[in-house]
């Protein structure tokens, strides 16, 4: 899973639009944000969390509702992505950097999946 959040946390960084616009679409009822959910964040919803469901089982996962956690890794990772002017101007955080990438991925796991993982 720490491998699977470092690249997504580094595909959104490289995306910078993607969560401005999931923000953006998903603040009225439309049929894009329709066909954005069915099309990209439905998919990705369900793989992430049938992947959670597992990753509770084995005692990595805090128990609970998996779609809520799965939108405490998501919403809070996102945000963060889409705010990387503000966070590099008032606290020096540059997500440009893979290195603070790396450290936004490590942190989620840490904090959000904090059991033992088994080798990847």
């Amino acid at each position: 899973m720490s491998a699977m959040n470092r690249a997504y946390v580094h595909y959104a960084a490289s995306q910078p639009a993607l969560h401005k616009v999931i923000l953006h679409e998903a603040s009225r009822p439309s049929h894009r944000l329709d066909w954005l959910i069915e099309n990209h964040l439905r998919p990705l919803y369900k793989a992430a969390v049938e992947e959670l469901e597992v990753l509770q089982e084995q005692g990595v996962a805090p128990s609970g509702d998996p779609a809520l956690l799965f939108n405490l890794i998501r919403v809070p990772s996102g945000g963060l992505l889409a705010l990387s002017l503000e966070l590099k101007g008032t606290s020096g955080l540059d997500l440009e950097q893979p290195a603070q990438l790396d450290a936004l991925a490590d942190m989620i796991v840490q904090v959000f999946l904090p059991g033992e993982f088994e080798a990847e």
